[in-house]
């Protein structure tokens, strides 16, 4: 049976205070997954006092059913190419199959030669290479406060 479940703002509040306890020195920036992780990408960039990057990846179709590959589309022509490899956190509202995370990580790693570490908000899988706040049945459907 599938469930709603909404969070409210002070999901960012504990966002914030997991990065706090987590240790990221030595990141070079953060890049965010547009649209829903542009609040939480912002808030590490903030806590964390670096550049935030973006990069748009679609899982879903208009009709919210997933699509079987994701849609990637850098906007961060600005993210520097490096001779080492670049430490990014990458930072995304949910973690559904992961497909959209697997896919943004190969991006970043292939083409950017990036270290990547990544952060959700919310997660249906409490088993996956990524922190989180906060975890949730797989079959219930998620509502965040910037989609209200």
């Amino acid at each position: 049976m599938k469930s709603d479940i909404g969070f409210g703002w002070t999901l960012l509040d504990l966002f914030l205070a997991r990065l706090r306890q987590l240790d990221l020195r030595g990141f070079d920036c953060v890049v965010g997954i547009l649209r829903g992780g542009a609040p939480s990408a912002i808030v590490a960039s903030h806590a964390l006092d670096l550049p935030v990057y973006w990069v748009e990846a679609k899982g879903y179709n208009e009709d919210n059913t997933k699509r079987k590959v994701v849609d990637i589309n850098v906007l961060f022509s600005k993210l520097p190419r490096r001779y080492g490899k670049s430490r990014v956190l990458l930072c995304d509202d949910i973690w559904d199959t992961g497909d959209t995370m697997t896919g943004v990580v190969a991006l970043l790693s292939d083409d950017y030669n990036a270290e990547c570490r990544s952060i959700v908000l919310v997660t249906k899988d409490k088993h996956i290479p990524a922190d989180f706040i906060s975890a949730v049945d797989k079959q219930a459907w998620v509502t965040f406060p910037w989609e209200n």
